[in-house]
């Protein structure tokens, strides 16, 4: 994934930067609500749960499309819940589903990509594709953490008494078992979100974010990727439409940030 940097612009450079200004998206900054992080909740706490992240592609000229990845999607969750019924162990269930949701899924690393483009074509990054694995081990009965970071999200996993983390980016070795690669991964996490705060010139969060998130606030981080993505193409209406989805949800300083630069533009556009 891709960190959130922001130039720091006074109004009067902003001016002066009319076509200058850039989102440098290592998606994640702050995403706390009222100073405190939202409580966790699961998909099937919403009906139905594998059209959550499909809202952005269920257009009334194309439903026939947006019906068959969800028709895709529930076809493989259901042979998985066959072969977890039939499987000796979670732990190598668990193997073997992680390497078919990359076979089948996650294909092509790409920033900015969508949940329904995981779906439709194979591009993901850590966000889309952490969707995909919260649908799946929602719906086969498994209790995980969303972990987010200044620039990243990663799944933890309890099962069997043994901790698992997966980094869905990573299709080699993201299934990680030893506690000692997990506590090697975590320290990576950390290292970068160091590095980012001493970028200088641009906007990094003076907070230091390594801590659970819920469903409710990743729905709301997808909608924000979308339209950091839209808002470097100067898609300005359709990034408004994605930010005020993502704000529906919950407002943050990083969603204020953009929401600024979007009006900014706009405004400029039509003076």
């Amino acid at each position: 994934m891709n960190k959130l940097f922001l130039k720091i612009l006074t109004k009067t450079h902003v001016k002066k930067c009319t076509n200058r200004i850039v989102f440098f998206l290592w998606l994640f900054g702050v995403l706390i609500v009222n100073g405190q992080a939202q409580s966790r909740d699961t998909i099937l706490s919403y009906n139905p749960f594998y059209t959550y992240f499909l809202e952005e592609t269920k257009p009334s000229e194309n439903p026939e499309n947006s019906t068959k990845l969800e028709s895709e999607l529930l076809q493989f969750i259901a042979v998985q819940k066959t072969k977890k019924t039939k499987s000796r162990s979670e732990i190598r269930f668990l193997r073997q589903l992680n390497r078919q949701i990359h076979d089948k899924f996650l294909k092509n690393y790409a920033r900015f990509s969508s949940f329904s483009e995981t779906l439709q074509n194979g591009n993901y990054d850590c966000l889309s594709g952490v969707i995909l694995y919260v649908v799946v081990l929602d719906t086969l009965g498994y209790n995980y953490t969303i972990y987010q970071t200044n620039y990243h999200v990663y799944l933890m996993l309890s099962v069997q008494g043994r901790d698992i983390l997966i980094e869905t980016t990573d299709p080699i070795y993201g299934f990680v078992e030893s506690p000692y690669h997990i506590q090697k991964r975590q320290e990576e996490y950390e290292v970068a979100i160091e590095v980012s705060k001493t970028t200088e010139n641009y906007y990094t969060s003076p907070q230091k974010i390594h801590q659970p998130t819920s469903v409710r606030e990743l729905r709301s981080l997808h909608f924000y990727n979308q339209a950091v993505g839209l808002y470097n193409q100067r898609k300005l209406v359709q990034a408004s439409k994605r930010l005020t989805q993502a704000e529906a949800i919950y407002t943050s300083q990083r969603t204020q940030e953009l929401r600024l630069f979007i009006n900014y533009y706009q405004s400029q556009f039509h003076e």
